[in-house]
């Protein structure tokens, strides 16, 4: 199959692909992007294609399994990243690094918490 090529996937799998893109669409997603949307949708439902190849002889039941693992190791992934707290267990110079990475003048003489309010609103 070529690269992009989707004569390898059911009618099933296309017409919720169209579904998915035009909805984007609606929505105000250009098309190509929308494309990419439905289509990498299609493949996280799916496990890929179904016809001949990648998925044909997995399980429905081991795909669900598959599904439900990745879902929970993405909640975790973005749970890890929303701890509201971080910035104040950074040590100071810690603190004036990335303060000089956002171009926050003045940081040099700002005190841990002053750099951790600049952070958060710039």
């Amino acid at each position: 199959m070529a690269v992009g090529g989707k004569e390898k996937y059911t009618k099933e799998q296309r017409r919720k692909a169209k579904f998915i893109q035009d909805s984007y669409e609606e929505k105000g997603v250009s098309p190509t992007k929308a494309e990419h949307i439905a289509w990498a949708t299609v493949n996280i439902h799916s496990g890929g294609s179904e016809l001949d190849g990648s998925g044909a002889a997995i399980p429905e039941w081991e795909k669900a399994i598959a599904r439900r693992d990745s879902t929970r190791n993405a909640v975790k992934a973005k749970q890890a990243q929303a701890e509201p707290d971080a910035l104040e267990h950074q040590p100071l110079d810690v603190l004036r690094k990335r303060a000089r990475k956002k171009h926050i003048s003045g940081s040099a003489s700002m005190t841990q918490f002053e750099l951790i309010h600049a952070l958060r609103s710039g």
